[in-house]
């Protein structure tokens, strides 16, 4: 009997022992399924994808981390100046959100202006349908810049608060002030920005309505009052402007864009933004380049031609108040160009200037401008094409008659040119510059300009 109870006591004993340890491995694996588990999803937060990066028409790979998502969105209203320019202040305003965690909506173009509304748009040609999107966000990236989305995935993921700005150049007194700042420079003092007391009763908020009407709700107004010479870092401007708000879960909505540090006008130091880099090589849109392609077989039937690209507006004769002075430029590029077409043998020459119905609205109010224009184009196409003719051959080759559509399709052709004439200046002209000379090999770039109507800025950049 006791050996019965002590054979009992010896199985219980043996039972407790297996029942100890197999608890004891049990937890220690459930431990160990749970540190496999978080860490998997510690390290899904920190995955890394492979981001092909075109640069220069060279595709390379840069490893990008994933960001968590955001609702916080940032909206102009228009962007300063025409499209190149506009395109530099996107990307500046692009850096700015970048910092702030924001990604900036994706403007339309209306006649060679990049604006956004929210609410019913004025246009229905976008940004992506004039310059490639996905290149440029991958561009943006490379830079830590934000991404441009949609409007579409702007209203689908945006939440209702919206945080109006106004940026204002006070004028009054900048001449006195220039000359301040050139004289004493070391001595100069910028003095306190007045956006602390915030919108006077005067401000002018053109669209409260139709923010209100798509839905958003208005739950803060910031006012900025810069004259020249003024500084602000750029910690005082974000919290100027989001105040308590988080960016993460806020829209701003600037009422227009000029860039930070803009010629000494919105001067916010330390922002680490600048107006150069992607927009420098920009690629036009698929749809873009289509309509390229076709009207060089249609009118050009692909041969090799000659490229005028004149910016009247921006030459120094353009900028001149002397009567007259436009046409003697007209009249100058003229002969240069026959000239250079006679040297170099090409027949076929396109033209791509910012006059006519879809050129600058500075020129079309002034008859005397408009019929030194008619004999300028008559002295190069005689009576092989009309005025009328051109302006529809745009039309007829592409799917809009959008005037910054029909510009950008212009550049676009001048860059496929065998030899190029340069008249005037401006950021439109550095552009078709730089593309051109990326497509042609060195040795056989053919570039003449016309120096007598052509600033010296663009002299030097052509010449370098």
């Amino acid at each position: 009997m006791l050996a019965k109870v002590k054979s009992v006591g010896v199985l219980c004993t043996v039972v407790s022992i297996v029942l100890l340890f197999t608890h004891t491995y049990l937890r220690s694996n459930v431990a160990i399924q749970s540190q496999i588990i978080v860490g998997r999803r510690h390290h899904s937060t920190q995955s890394q994808i492979e981001l092909p990066i075109v640069k220069r028409g060279n595709l390379s790979t840069q490893t990008i981390k994933k960001s968590d998502p955001t609702r916080g969105f940032v909206v102009a209203g228009d962007f300063w100046e025409q499209f190149s320019s506009a395109s530099r202040n996107l990307q500046n305003l692009q850096c700015w959100a970048g910092k702030v965690g924001a990604k900036v909506v994706e403007p339309y173009s209306v006649s060679s202006m990049l604006r956004t509304t929210i609410g019913p748009q004025q246009s229905k040609l976008k940004f992506s349908d004039l310059i490639d999107l996905e290149y440029w966000n991958q561009e943006s990236v490379r830079m830590r810049n934000a991404e441009v989305v949609s409007y579409e995935t702007f209203l689908k993921e945006a939440t209702k608060d919206v945080i109006i700005v106004q940026l204002k150049f006070v004028k009054s007194k900048t001449r006195t002030l220039q000359a301040e700042v050139k004289q004493k420079p070391d001595k100069f003092q910028p003095r306190e920005i007045r956006y602390k007391n915030g919108c006077s009763k005067h401000s002018k908020w053109p669209n409260n309505d139709l923010i209100s009407q798509a839905g958003f709700n208005i739950v803060r107004k910031v006012c900025f009052n810069f004259e020249y010479g003024d500084k602000l870092t750029i910690d005082e401007f974000n919290e100027a402007i989001y105040n308590t708000h988080s960016p993460n879960s806020t829209t701003v909505y600037f009422e227009q864009w000029k860039g930070l540090a803009a010629s000494g006008r919105i001067n916010v130091v330390n922002s680490g933004c600048s107006n150069t880099g992607i927009q420098e090589h920009m690629p036009p849109s698929p749809r873009l380049l289509k309509h390229v392609d076709r009207y060089i077989t249609k009118y050009l039937t692909n041969s090799e031609f000659i490229a005028i690209i004149a910016r009247i507006e921006k030459s120094k004769n353009g900028l001149s108040k002397r009567q007259g002075s436009i046409g003697y430029c007209l009249t100058k590029t003229l002969e240069h160009w026959k000239m250079f077409s006679a040297k170099k043998s090409l027949s076929k020459t396109f033209l791509s200037i910012d006059m006519g119905k879809y050129g600058s609205k500075s020129f079309k109010q002034n008859a005397t401008i408009q019929q030194d224009f008619q004999n300028f184009f008559q002295g190069m196409y005689g009576d092989k094409w009309s005025v009328a003719e051109w302006e529809r051959s745009f039309e007829d080759i592409g799917d809009t008659t959008d005037a910054g559509y029909i510009a950008l399709l212009q550049k676009m052709i001048v860059t496929r040119a065998t030899c190029v004439l340069f008249v005037g200046g401006g950021s439109f002209q550095k552009h078709a510059l730089a593309l051109y000379q990326a497509r042609v090999p060195e040795a056989d770039w053919c570039i003449h300009i016309v120096p007598v109507c052509t600033q010296k800025g663009n002299l030097e950049l052509i010449h370098a």
